[in-house]
């Protein structure tokens, strides 16, 4: 790989997901490092019996139908020990960075909630269009990026994308669901479902809803110390297994309040949020296109 690329900064040292480098090739004649590799581990996939998938959601991405609401796949690249996965470099930086670049006081204006949520689901549609689920939506996989527009008094807009589908299921089927013995994605943003290993179209309109809701409130749905507080001692499937039930339990008795601001002043917001946050998945939108049509995403 230090053959094809050279990299000079680190965005996220070794972890579960894996380094990420910001980079370029060496036989281009451009010096600006537009790229970002992610260097994955395989013995750490295959510990998670996870690289089957994984292998086959890379090979699928990189011939995925384009949108302009999913990053695309330069390269995929392996040796004896990595994965090594290339796309370009958002222009726009990571979802919270732009947005603390736009609104330095912290107010975000909800008609720009609405513009990212629209967004936002019109790409999960697409990705679900095209059977496949990204079972792991969440702000740090979502970036921005610009495109020109004409209308802008700059001539350039922001837009964004998701990113990051290392915990894809690639061969997502509305008609013959399976249920797994993994949680995949990242727990605080899970839909309860989850933690029994059901994954489906309305547990990603679940990872949506709770970004809704944290952008608008400021704050998650859920106390961080519920999950917190399951957290297992060893990593056996019994004790992991007892540990999901006990999250799933205790996310059906916790109440979501719908009493902060700024809910009572934002009562369309408030209905599409809630569905979208539904325990049951079958009380939430039937698709993100169905999702689409609420009146709260009207332009």
């Amino acid at each position: 790989i230090y053959d094809l690329y050279s990299w000079d900064e680190v965005l996220q040292e070794e972890g579960d997901g894996g380094k990420v480098v910001v980079c370029k090739r060496k036989d281009s004649p451009e010096e600006s490092y537009d790229y970002v590799m992610k260097i994955r581990s395989k013995e750490s996939l295959r510990q998670q019996y996870h690289e089957g998938e994984f292998r086959k959601s890379q090979v699928r991405m990189l011939n995925f139908p384009p949108h302009a609401g999913v990053m695309p796949l330069r390269e995929v690249l392996e040796d004896d020990k990595f994965y090594y996965i290339v796309m370009d470099k958002a222009d726009g930086g990571s979802l919270f960075c732009s947005l603390l670049s736009d609104f330095q006081d912290g107010a975000l204006p909800h008609s720009t909630v609405r513009s990212l949520i629209r967004e936002l689901l019109e790409a999960v549609n697409h990705v679900h269009k095209q059977g496949m689920l990204h079972r792991d939506i969440k702000p740090d996989n979502l970036v921005m990026q610009f495109y020109n527009d004409p209308h802008s008094p700059t001539g350039k807009a922001k837009k964004v994308m998701l990113i990051d589908f290392d915990h894809a299921d690639p061969d997502w089927s509305p008609v013959s669901p399976r249920k797994g013995g993994s949680c995949y994605g990242t727990m605080r943003f899970n839909a309860p479902e989850t933690f029994l290993g059901e994954y489906s179209a309305g547990s990603d309109l679940y990872s949506v809803g709770t970004i809704l809701y944290l952008l608008m409130c400021g704050k998650m749905p859920h106390k961080d110390e519920m999950f917190e507080h399951f957290e297992y001692a060893d990593h056996s499937p019994a004790a992991r297994g007892h540990w999901m039930d006990q999250v799933y339990l205790h996310m059906k008795q916790e109440t979501i309040d719908w009493e902060c601001s700024p809910w009572p002043e934002e009562p369309e917001c408030r209905d599409l949020c809630a569905a979208l946050l539904a325990f049951e998945a079958r009380d939430r939108p039937s698709s993100a296109e169905a999702a689409l049509t609420h009146g709260w995403l009207e332009p």
